[in-house]
């Protein structure tokens, strides 16, 4: 179930969707960093939005966490479709491993979280690709 919805918002390029597919941990990292990013002055949020190829928006106000994700996500896959490997470690557990361009890996964990399966934020992908906060001159 898990990996249909995976491929269908893969296939359909709907990467939004993939944060409602994050577990509540991942949600909340993601909103919170959103949250950073709209407390900072307008020219310094015109950057990040310039960074996130936003250029037509004025603040990050009206951007969801998952509209916010879906940007993230095309910039650290350069809009690639990754392949997928799942490894099942344990009846609510399993390893999933992205692969971009035949070489690059992100390896992902899957858990069970409200009956669903989750996907957890990998701490090291992503996350090196949120836009950088502008610094002072």
């Amino acid at each position: 179930m898990f990996l249909d919805r995976w491929n269908q918002v893969m296939s359909q390029h709907a990467y939004e969707q993939l944060f409602d597919m994050l577990d509540s941990s991942s949600q909340r990292s993601i909103s919170h960093d959103l949250e950073v990013m709209r407390g900072l002055d307008a020219q310094a949020q015109k950057t990040v939005l310039e960074q996130l190829e936003q250029d037509k928006m004025a603040s990050l106000a009206p951007m969801t966490s998952a509209r916010y994700f879906s940007l993230l996500w095309k910039r650290a896959t350069k809009g690639q479709i990754p392949t997928v490997d799942v490894a099942p470690a344990s009846p609510v557990s399993a390893d999933m491993i992205l692969t971009y361009e035949g070489q690059r890996r992100m390896h992902v964990h899957l858990m069970v979280e409200g009956n669903r399966w989750r996907w957890q934020l990998p701490k090291q992908s992503l996350l090196s690709a949120r836009v950088k906060e502008p610094q002072a001159p």
